[in-house]
């Protein structure tokens, strides 16, 4: 038989870019079931539940009470309620999967997905119990991308397919993940696109799944977020630094979107 050579599949492979963002083991108890989001996909693992009362997730189309043996998804920028009790122990696993810089493959997804898995499972905790670093950060990266097939073959073959379209913009997607500021405007990316705005938003809605103005602004929460976890700014120093007219902007702007004032978000998804 001749060696059969899969180019398109090792060159996405290659396009592939994986990014954990957070890796944590226990309890979670300010997660008192408010609707919110976050830029990262999110995988939750329950490991041990004592108590009566219910964990969940929801979200306008599911509503899943949290059980030992399945894994939960909520992709990123999507909209989710979590409640977790004291007694419910689990992992929490938030990445980023991207084709190009600022655009995740799951946030087309539209839903909170669950699995029931225990063996796999099993297989997460003990990537976070190894006690050497390197063996530990493979594991994770191998645990994440197998359920990340199990997410790609639960899509649509509609939703698979906008994969590959997406480079057309792909240009226009790493400025605007690099350089987007509150500033920035419709019309400047068209004339990048070389068309004009009405035609540029009817076919970057068609294509990328949502319009541009809402892509601007997701892309304007990530910018944010990064801001206010590594660089332990004010919210006037990151109004100013995103060109926001002035810090209360930003912040009406930041909870409009994310359920929570800037300060308020940081405490609760990620406490020191």
């Amino acid at each position: 038989m001749e060696a059969v050579n899969r180019t398109d599949v090792y060159n996405i492979s290659n396009k592939m870019n994986l990014k954990i963002v957070h890796f944590a083991r226990g309890t979670y108890i300010k997660a008192n079931g408010k609707y919110s989001k976050l830029s990262c996909n999110r995988f939750f693992v329950p490991i041990m539940d004592g108590g009566e009362i219910k964990s969940y997730i929801r979200d306008m189309k599911n509503n899943f009470d949290l059980a030992v043996g399945n894994i939960y998804f909520i992709p990123c920028y999507h909209t989710g309620a979590v409640f977790l009790t004291e007694n419910l122990q689990f992992i929490s696993i938030q990445f980023n999967l991207e084709l190009y810089r600022g655009l995740d493959v799951f946030f087309r997804l539209g839903e909170i997905k669950c699995f029931y898995e225990p063996e796999f499972v099993e297989r997460i905790k003990q990537s976070f119990e190894y006690k050497n670093d390197y063996i530990a950060a493979a594991a994770l990266r191998c645990v994440v991308w197998e359920m990340t097939v199990k997410l790609l073959s639960a899509m649509s073959a509609v939703q698979i397919e906008a994969l590959n379209n997406f480079a057309e913009f792909s240009d226009i997607i790493q400025y605007i993940s690099k350089n987007c500021t509150a500033a920035t405007s419709i019309k400047e990316l068209a004339v990048m696109h070389g068309s004009s705005r009405e035609h540029f938003t009817r076919r970057f809605s068609k294509i990328i799944g949502i319009s541009p103005k809402q892509y601007l602004n997701n892309a304007l929460l990530n910018r944010a977020i990064q801001m206010i976890l590594k660089d332990d700014l004010l919210s006037k120093e990151i109004a100013s630094e995103l060109e926001f007219s002035n810090e209360f902007y930003f912040s009406r702007f930041f909870k409009k979107n994310m359920g929570f004032s800037p300060r308020v978000f940081k405490r609760i998804h990620f406490p020191v």
